[in-house]
């Protein structure tokens, strides 16, 4: 907002910004915790697949059900952030169809619309990110189901 908060004369307008920023920071946390849950969901397919190859190793077995605990705790904390950009998404949608909707000044109009860029930009990268989850989320699930089915486990 800086200094263009000063000449900004419409509440929603001002709204409108401090809304956009608050999804910004929110989907910048989001990613923080995507990156989290891909780096896990990492680690744990390189220890499924060790366990994979050792047929009798306990310890790499350990290891597996350890970091399969630690993936599934970062999806629930990730879905959760999820929940959370999807929510201060339908915020800023709803103030912009409200500033949409008012008769502003060419400045105020240019502001709500440099703000709508940024958002959009952030929610660009969140949807490849969503994309990459879901990738990992695939190859996360058979490499859990084909070492559960190698050691005799019941399939989660």
């Amino acid at each position: 907002m800086g200094l263009l908060s000063d000449r900004l004369v419409d509440p929603a307008v001002k709204e409108c910004l401090v809304i956009g920023q608050r999804v910004i920071s929110i989907t910048g946390e989001h990613s923080a915790v995507a990156n989290n849950c891909i780096s896990k969901m990492d680690d744990c397919i390189a220890a499924a697949r060790a366990c994979f190859e050792s047929e009798s190793d306990e310890e790499a077995e350990e290891r597996f059900l350890e970091l399969r605990a630690a993936s599934e705790a970062a999806l629930a904390t990730y879905e959760s952030a999820c929940e959370k950009a999807d929510e201060a998404l339908k915020e800023v949608l709803a103030i912009m169809k409200e500033v949409r909707e008012l008769r502003l000044s060419w400045r105020n109009r240019r502001e709500c619309r440099r703000q709508l860029v940024l958002v959009s930009q952030h929610l660009t990268g969140r949807e490849r990110l969503l994309e990459r989850v879901r990738d990992k989320m695939g190859e996360f699930a058979r490499w859990s189901v084909e070492t559960d089915i190698r050691h005799n486990r019941p399939i989660r």
